[in-house]
């Protein structure tokens, strides 16, 4: 059970719970704290809390609540921005010597459909963003560098969180009239909101049927690396089933034997005997080729989108398998050279 408190805003009652409050509390009072001895800082105080009240009731009719929680007052402070930064600015601020504020380069969050790149690029060159928006859809369909672009632009420019940043993203100089007329623009919140809907339903149209396109794409590639992963393993087996020869019986019948094929008539047995040699011989291939058996497990798992819940013991047992084979692959290659080396001394 979590605590409320009321407060009154802008003459409109609110029920806060407890953290909510105590974040809200803290935000409104560094406002006043920075815009209380300015000239008209009442007036600009009373405005902010007007439109605090309006976004607040938009959002709990939106989330069908009548508590104002955590993420309502995070939300606020996300969209008006931090008090310390714009008084920063206008206190530093050169009255009369520039005609001109220099325009510096942000994603727009305000009126962001994606990631604000589109809207960011609109108010820098002072274009409506949504020619920039058809110009991606534009690039994106005919040429495929649409994509591409807007993310390395999503990455590269930095986001106007602060006020000040979204003063200067327009080109607008950093005083307390700009900031009056920043906050009095998020009276049109609601009407702004409904139009972002209506987009955010067409792109996410769009996306979903770009995403079912790939979709189907990356379906057929990962059943074809299937099948010729299934070929690969069934070429393992049969690798297998070779080196360890005619030596595997089941009730008097053979599996299969390769060696004849691989080292004459007797194999890889006519060359490394039939002693301890061959058998570290077979072993150590084997163990050998579990690595790749089991990274193509682990592959297969991943493009179906399965999670494999001991995959690092899994991919543990392979590495050390395949440390194990190779040292019993040279132990019989070594005794085997060693061997020859004496014959040939003999002769």
């Amino acid at each position: 059970m979590n605590k409320t408190i009321n407060i009154n805003l802008a003459g409109i009652i609110f029920h806060l719970d407890e953290v909510a409050f105590e974040k809200f509390k803290t935000y409104l009072s560094n406002v006043k704290t920075a815009l209380g001895k300015e000239e008209s800082g009442e007036e600009i105080i009373a405005d902010i809390e007007a439109r605090i009240a309006e976004i607040f009731n938009l959002r709990m009719k939106e989330n069908g609540s009548q508590v104002v929680n955590l993420s309502d007052v995070e939300f606020i402070i996300e969209t008006l921005g931090q008090p310390e930064a714009f008084v920063d600015e206008s206190e530093n601020e050169v009255p009369k010597s520039s005609s001109k504020e220099t325009r510096r380069f942000f994603r727009n969050p305000d009126e962001k459909v994606i990631g604000g790149v589109c809207s960011g690029i609109g108010a820098y060159f002072d274009i409506d963003p949504v020619w920039i928006r058809v110009l991606f859809l534009v690039l994106l369909f005919f040429t495929g560098i649409g994509f591409i672009t807007y993310v390395i632009l999503w990455a590269a420019i930095p986001e106007a969180k602060t006020t000040a940043q979204k003063l200067q993203m327009r080109g607008e100089a950093v005083n307390l009239n700009n900031i009056e007329k920043l906050f009095t623009k998020v009276e049109d919140y609601t009407s702004t909101e409904k139009i972002k809907s209506g987009v955010n339903s067409f792109v996410s149209f769009v996306v979903n049927g770009i995403g079912s396109i790939f979709s189907f794409v990356f379906k057929f590639i990962g059943v074809m690396l299937a099948i010729a992963g299934a070929l690969i393993a069934f070429t393992l087996i049969v690798t297998l089933l070779g080196i360890f020869g005619s030596t595997w019986n089941l009730d008097g019948f053979n599996f299969i034997s390769l060696n004849g094929y691989i080292y004459g008539l007797d194999g890889a047995q006519a060359i490394f005997g039939s002693g301890w040699r061959l058998l570290a011989l077979r072993v150590g291939t084997l163990l050998t080729l579990l690595l790749p058996l089991f990274a193509l497990v682990v592959f297969l798992a991943k493009i179906f989108g399965r999670e494999l819940t001991n995959s690092k013991l899994l991919s543990f047992s392979g590495i050390a398998s395949f440390i194990v084979g190779l040292i019993l692959i040279f132990i019989s290659a070594g005794s085997l050279i060693t061997d020859f080396r004496e014959r040939c001394n003999r002769n």
